[in-house]
């Protein structure tokens, strides 16, 4: 600034420096942070949505939910909750939100989401309270698991209509696991030992069981579900069906079996009045995908 004699003449210029490095050092590590924020918040796999929870405006977003939703941040910053899912389901999700926003729940499963153009997608989501500039929100998270549910739906239609098979056939079906039955083949002797076998039958649990054990044997679903192999046969029948179920073990343990083989024997069954009755058995591994 200028100085001035007593006359009012300019006889000097006085100048004040200031250092601004901590300043300018702490303004760009402030941005090179929120740079690094940024590019975390915008590769995660999983959509982000901050929304007013007074309102349930969408007041911020990454990029991963502008793909999913196929609006720009600018778009999906006017929008509202509502705006993003289908109309009949609003009722539902307004719900949703309030339950994440008051803690009732912290992940709200198979969510459906619509898209700009319409089309829907089913998401998992999880949210977090966050305040922002004196407001509180709800920041979400969206995990797309279309093709999960479709997967798990094309799954129960299979079963179904396997299951309604199982249930109208004449024959009896059953099915079941044994704990433990992956060691018991990975630690099986090559050659069968029907007392391994015995052990591990005793641990056999019924996991299916077809109506039609009532008309063949006398007992109730329930009655028969509950029994093991050896309450079910006569002992001549269960130890020969020891013989063989050792000798499948075995024959696991090899490696070189076929894996879609099965076993025919005629085994002599109890029923529920107690009376012996022969049947024929047909028995196979059922497998996973691995």
């Amino acid at each position: 600034m200028p100085l001035a004699d007593e006359t009012g003449s300019v006889t000097a210029v006085a100048t004040v420096a200031r250092d601004l490095s901590r300043k300018t050092q702490a303004e760009k590590a402030l941005t090179e942070s929120e740079d690094r924020f940024r590019a975390i918040v915008d590769n995660c796999v999983d959509g982000i949505l901050l929304a007013d929870r007074a309102t349930r405006g969408l007041s911020a977003c990454n990029e991963t939910i502008c793909r999913m939703l196929g609006y720009s941040r600018e778009e999906i910053e006017s929008l509202v909750v509502e705006d993003i899912h289908p109309r009949e389901m609003v009722p539902q999700v307004v719900a949703d939100f309030d339950r994440l926003a008051t803690k009732e729940c912290d992940l709200v499963r198979d969510v459906p989401v619509r898209r700009k153009d319409g089309r829907v997608f089913w998401a998992d989501i999880s949210a977090f309270d966050i305040r922002l500039a004196g407001k509180e929100h709800l920041a979400a998270f969206f995990r797309d698991v279309t093709e999960r549910k479709r997967a798990r739906e094309t799954l129960q239609a299979s079963e179904e209509r396997y299951r309604l098979v199982a249930e109208n056939v004449t024959d009896l079906v059953w099915s079941g696991r044994i704990e433990g039955l992956a060691k018991a083949i990975q630690g099986a002797a090559k050659d069968a030992d029907p007392t391994v076998a015995e052990a591990f039958l005793d641990r056999w649990q019924f996991t299916f069981v077809s109506p039609s054990v009532t008309r063949l044997f006398g007992y109730t679903v329930e009655e028969f579900g509950t029994r093991k192999p050896r309450d079910i046969f006569t002992a001549p029948s269960f130890a020969a069906l020891c013989d063989v179920f050792g000798q499948e073990l075995a024959a696991e343990r090899s490696g070189a079996a076929d894996p879609q083989r099965h076993r025919v024997l005629e085994l002599e069954h109890v029923g529920g009045d107690g009376q012996p009755r022969w049947c024929e058995l047909s028995i196979k591994f059922l497998r996973d995908r691995r």
